[in-house]
């Protein structure tokens, strides 16, 4: 009996690991700051104007947790705005854990890895110059942290792996 048990945890183990690095937004305005701590500076960056902006998440943003929480706020990667451009970077900081929700549905459709392994190019341009939402032409958020470059993006679950 203790044997099963032990077999079954080592196969459930790399499953949760990816299950729980995965958070949605759960408020809008969400700032992400340069310490565990509302004391610590809100990260900005530069907007097309110049001008110096708050970096904030909204409701429904996804995060990947890194693996250190502190002071109720967790080290996270996130999408943050690129200056001059409508594009966005994968970028770190600190957030508050009031405003995370763990996403724990993998998603069936890609079986949790967020894309599939199809080359872009087997489907007709769907505007991001390449084929049926390509990783290829930008920046990617997956469970485990991966690049699928090149790769079509799962629809349902938008590319996160879990829902």
């Amino acid at each position: 009996m203790r044997r099963n048990m032990m077999i079954f945890l080592l196969v459930l183990a790399p499953l949760s690991v990816n299950a729980q690095n995965m958070y949605r937004v759960t408020g809008n305005n969400v700032n992400v700051r340069k310490g565990p701590g509302k004391n610590y500076a809100v990260l900005t960056w530069e907007d097309f104007y110049g001008k110096e902006q708050k970096w904030q998440l909204d409701k429904t943003d996804v995060v990947r947790y890194l693996g250190k929480k502190k002071n109720g706020f967790m080290y996270v990667e996130a999408y943050q705005p690129v200056a001059g451009s409508i594009g966005q970077d994968i970028e770190r900081g600190w957030v508050s854990t009031e405003y995370l929700k763990l996403m724990t549905r993998k998603c069936h459709s890609c079986n949790g890895r967020g894309y599939f392994n199809r080359p872009c190019d087997e489907y007709p341009d769907e505007g991001y110059g390449h084929g049926n939402y390509c990783a290829c032409s930008h920046v990617l958020l997956t469970p485990n942290g991966d690049w699928p470059g090149g790769k079509v993006i799962c629809k349902k679950c938008k590319g996160h792996g879990y829902l």
